[in-house]
């Protein structure tokens, strides 16, 4: 798991082409604190260091990698320049957004433009792929987390600032480049579940989630959060209070799954604790996404998922909100 904060630029020195591709990238980590093992993004690629030197570590790229991303079948060129980063570890930041380093595919560059001292670049996504990016949302281009500023059919557009372009491999991009594109990671499993017939049910402030007002393309509401919440069905209730928290509590009970993305802490501050959850909700599937780690448990035995129901009549519970929101004071909506 990354972040889409790059934290070095490696240079492939080595390329071997076998029935995969076996490639030696140079960078400027200390490999002695890198294991054998240990996953490196590369350009948004996840890859396996499988040998070390003092200033280098080399990966295997299996064909599958290479035809789904912008390596290709003829694989990298001796030189090229790559963004690196190393997997997140439990208690760092997450400066960007939750970045698997799994591409989905391959966008172009189709136009430049300075503006000011930044550069917007505009590139088109393959369809199957563009539905899932939306004004305000976060994509993965080449490793980097980036914000979309707008979004128009198959295209879409973002802003690099300078010291982007300083510390990364953008300041050499150019229209016609190919990019690798990782789409938002929640925003697909939750359209995967919304698409299988899942009921989704989530939870906002009483006012409503904040990024309702991003814009008002979309009848009033923003791109964003029609994007990100399309499928779902929406209910408001007051979590700090004891009739709130008792139905939620009815609530848990009657499913699947839970996703959650509060501030760490906060749903235990609040009167769910990892220990109750498990203890009286056994069967329930719970997913945490919050500012410094990431948790998911299963119920420890098949068991305990009671009937085992189909894609189509699970129901899931999405609770949300602004990682950079205080702790106190909540009021979600459904």
């Amino acid at each position: 798991m990354f972040t889409g904060i790059i934290t070095d630029m490696g240079e492939v020195r080595v390329v071997e082409m076998r029935g995969d591709m076996r490639a030696r990238i140079g960078c400027g980590y200390d490999m002695a604190g890198v294991d054998l093992g240990a996953s490196i993004a590369c350009d948004g690629v996840c890859l396996t260091v499988i040998a070390k030197g003092a200033d280098w570590f080399d990966v295997d790229i299996s064909a599958e990698t290479l035809s789904k991303t912008n390596i290709g079948a003829n694989g990298w060129a001796v030189g090229k320049r790559l963004n690196l980063e190393r997997a997140l570890k439990v208690g760092d930041e997450l400066g960007g957004h939750i970045v698997s380093g799994h591409v989905d595919g391959v966008a172009r560059i189709v136009a430049a433009q300075d503006q000011g001292d930044s550069l917007r670049l505009t590139f088109e996504a393959p369809p199957a792929l563009a539905r899932f990016i939306a004004p305000k949302g976060s994509v993965a281009l080449n490793g980097t987390s980036l914000t979309v500023n707008e979004v128009e059919g198959n295209r879409f557009g973002i802003n690099l600032i300078p010291h982007t372009r300083q510390v990364t491999t953008w300041a050499t991009a150019a229209t016609g480049d190919a990019v690798n594109l990782e789409i938002d990671t929640l925003a697909r499993y939750v359209a995967r579940l919304a698409e299988a017939g899942a009921r989704v049910i989530k939870i906002e402030r009483a006012e409503g989630d904040f990024a309702r007002g991003y814009d008002s393309v979309i009848h009033g509401e923003s791109a964003y959060f029609v994007w990100l919440n399309r499928g779902k069905q929406s209910r408001t209730l007051d979590l700090m209070s004891e009739q709130g928290r008792e139905e939620l509590a009815r609530l848990l009970g009657e499913s699947d799954v839970l996703v959650q993305n509060l501030k760490r802490g906060a749903l235990a501050r609040l009167g769910f604790p990892f220990e109750r959850l498990t203890r009286e909700f056994p069967r329930l599937i719970t997913c945490s996404i919050s500012g410094r780690v990431s948790w998911a448990f299963w119920p420890s035995s098949s068991a305990a998922m009671g009937t085992g129901r189909q894609p189509s009549n699970l129901r899931a519970l999405e609770i949300s909100a602004h990682v950079a929101s205080t702790s106190a004071g909540w009021r979600f909506s459904w």
